[in-house]
């Protein structure tokens, strides 16, 4: 693992200070269930929300003013290489996170947590641009060698973390 400031790695970056970026591999693209109609749970779709893209798996240290306590935070980030998109997963605490890969293709990584995907502004300081509630989020990646290498740092990150 190695702590670098996302801020040189992306430019545009929101994150900068205490993050470690524990992988980051080519991918296709990332794309998340969207449910179409509030009524029927099985009517969903999935859109694609960027193509030819960097994941990245990042901890980042997070204090909370209030209570003065210092806790770290696992986010899988996506960064589209037209500097278009920047989506966050900030994983919850509270839920129990099995990212696992499909038996059909291998170059793809799912996670099936009920959970908000985050697009960022390209423009630091701005406003979230979009907030996505979501059930299933695919990471599919340019060579099947990116994909065990980003399921083993997310289950090391699960295993070494109790509150997960």
């Amino acid at each position: 693992m190695r702590r670098v400031s996302l801020f040189y790695y992306h430019p545009t970056s929101v994150l900068r200070l205490d993050a470690e970026l524990t992988c980051v591999s080519r991918g296709k693209y990332a794309e998340y269930s969207h449910q179409i109609n509030e009524d029927d749970p099985r009517d969903v779709e999935m859109i694609r929300a960027c193509d030819e893209c960097r994941i990245a798996v990042v901890r980042k240290r997070v204090h909370d003013p209030e209570t003065k306590t210092v806790r770290v935070v696992t986010s899988i980030w996506v960064f589209s290489d037209d500097n278009t998109i920047r989506m966050e997963l900030r994983m919850d605490d509270t839920q129990m996170y099995i990212p696992y890969s499909s038996y059909f293709s291998q170059t793809k990584v799912s996670i099936t947590v009920p959970c908000e995907l985050k697009f960022h502004d390209v423009k630091l300081g701005n406003r979230l641009a979009k907030l996505a509630k979501t059930s299933w989020v695919n990471y599919v990646f340019d060579a099947p060698q990116g994909t065990p290498h980003t399921l083993t740092r997310l289950m090391f990150i699960f295993i070494s973390n109790p509150s997960f």
